[in-house]
């Protein structure tokens, strides 16, 4: 796949979300912490969403991903590569680089 700007293709596959652990914050009243496995099957993308007043953290489990946020240039992430979203960012591209193996991710936020 190539890394030139691209568009995001509603017909790819979309990823499946998975719930791990929510934990209130005791030192934070009504703010918590939550964690999900993003799971991207082959070709699989997920559609452009903007991430409002959270920060995101992420950690490549498995594959490798196309992700673009805001204006910044495409970046390839690989198994091992992590990434931070800020709060208003605008996830413009975040999709499975491989047609044929499945990528995933953890996800805090």
């Amino acid at each position: 796949m190539s890394t030139e700007e691209l568009a995001y293709d509603r017909y790819r596959p979309l990823p499946l979300i998975q719930p791990l652990y929510h934990h209130k914050l005791a030192n934070a009243p009504g703010k918590s912490i939550i964690g999900v496995m993003v799971k991207f099957p082959p070709n699989g993308a997920s559609p452009p969403h903007p991430h409002g007043d959270a920060s995101v953290s992420a950690y490549l489990v498995q594959g490798a991903v196309l992700n673009k946020m805001n204006d910044e240039p495409m970046r390839v992430i690989e198994q091992g590569g992590t990434w931070l979203e800020i709060p208003g960012c605008h996830h413009k591209i975040s999709a499975n680089m491989s047609a044929t193996e499945p990528a995933m991710l953890l996800a805090t936020l």
